[in-house]
């Protein structure tokens, strides 16, 4: 586990998937809401059954009713069936539209509120110095989006970074209780 800090945010990278983060911390997203931007890198798109039960989709991004239980998440997202490259903003309240899902050059087109570029798909790694325009960009997208919480299940790692100082204690002691090593 590799942990650190920016600005109000505390983040941490272990080699979990999105499944087994979930398994260990459901206290990250139970009784919160979602909005996901990436789903096995592309973007969700609810069922009738999952709009049935409060999910929305708007201009790329999904919206999630209050999370209860792993049973008010979508299918493939979370279990066996999950393959990788999810985000996750996570909400202690319905968050506003974030806008449109941007699949342009992050490099070369302007980043700013309203723009959502996936960066999980851009293979991010908060701790990898030579990920740092990306994880400038990151941050700076945060800054306007301003999640309580922020998933990401990557290639290397799974993120969680969170501004919830006690959220973010029990997620990395969780994480070292299910593994000593971490």
């Amino acid at each position: 586990m590799i942990t650190g800090v920016h600005g109000e945010y505390q983040w941490l990278e272990v080699d979990h998937e999105l499944s087994k983060f979930l398994e260990i911390c459901p206290q990250a997203i139970l009784g919160r809401y979602l909005a996901i931007t990436a789903m096995d890198s592309g973007s969700f798109v609810p069922s009738e059954i999952e709009r049935a039960g409060g999910w929305i989709d708007i201009c790329g991004v999904a919206y999630s009713p209050s999370i209860r239980s792993s049973a008010d998440l979508p299918k493939n997202s979370y279990g066996r069936d999950c393959c990788g490259f999810d985000e996750w903003y996570v909400f202690d309240a319905p968050p506003q539209s974030l806008g449109t899902i941007c699949h342009e050059n992050v490099f070369t087109t302007e980043l700013a509120p309203g723009t959502v570029f996936a960066f999980i798909n851009l293979f991010l790694v908060l701790s990898d110095p030579e990920m740092a325009p990306i994880t400038e960009f990151f941050w700076r997208q945060m800054q306007w989006i301003r999640p309580e919480s922020y998933l990401g299940d990557g290639r290397d790692c799974l993120i969680f970074s969170t501004r919830n100082k006690e959220l973010f204690v029990s997620a990395r002691e969780a994480l070292r209780a299910s593994d000593p090593e971490a």
